[in-house]
């Protein structure tokens, strides 16, 4: 099949890429994990291939693959590049889940023969959704969040706490991050009520994105909130 000749040939050049050099190009990573995501996407049954459990008993091609990208020198730096990687990994990881959650029946019969949930926990990526969400010095723009948040949502929600922080310090470094970013959307939703009307409210970027912030912080810690603007009498 073609999906599957075309998946093996980018997961064979990003292997390559990670292992040719002492710094792998992100770039490069980043567009091989486009074209991956677009094949997963749209022929489920390729999920299968890249993130079952092998017959030999190796791990999956998908989660080895995206551990390696861990390990590499290339996870470690914060250049544009590098902030797209990260966001586009983290982001195909929730979008699938999203999409089995919400699958057709077709689609759910292939997607029940192995359970994504399971690898995402077993190979660490509950605590990496955490370190990606606090890390300051890659989401400097509010659209890097809302994509972190995002993803930070779907993941949070087939993760225990255990399994999402490593220990106290790091719950309460994300709680801290979330605080600073709920004082900063809080603000800048308020000021978005003097500045489009009430037939507008579906374009209150700031707004929703509190809301965003306030789910993710409801699916880690249980804490319930909803952004209520002050309404401007003038």
């Amino acid at each position: 099949m073609f999906e599957s000749g075309a998946m093996k040939a980018i997961t064979q050049l990003w292997h390559q890429e990670l292992h040719s050099s002492s710094s792998p190009n992100a770039k490069f990573l980043s567009d091989y994990l486009l074209v991956l995501s677009s094949i997963l996407r749209h022929f489920p049954l390729s999920q299968k291939v890249f993130f079952a459990a092998r017959s030999d008993g190796k791990d999956p091609v998908g989660f080895a693959l995206l551990d390696a990208t861990i390990k590499s020198p290339v996870w470690l730096c914060r250049d544009v590049q590098c902030q797209k990687l990260k966001l586009r990994i983290f982001g195909l990881l929730g979008d699938l889940l999203d999409e089995r959650a919400s699958a057709s029946c077709s689609i759910s019969t292939t997607t029940s023969q192995f359970d994504l949930a399971a690898g995402i926990r077993r190979y660490g990526w509950c605590r990496e959704v955490v370190a990606l969400i606090t890390d300051s010095a890659l989401l400097t723009d509010h659209s890097s969040r809302e994509r972190a948040l995002r993803a930070g949502l779907q993941i949070a929600q087939v993760c225990s706490p255990q399994r999402l922080f490593g220990n106290e310090t790091d719950s309460k470094s994300l709680s801290n991050v979330l605080d600073g970013w709920e004082k900063e959307y809080s603000e800048l939703a308020r000021r978005e009520v003097t500045d489009v009307s009430v037939e507008e409210e579906h374009l209150r970027y700031f707004a929703s994105l509190l809301e965003l912030l306030y789910r993710f912080r409801a699916v880690v810690y249980g804490t319930e909130k909803t952004f209520h603007p002050l309404r401007s009498e003038l």
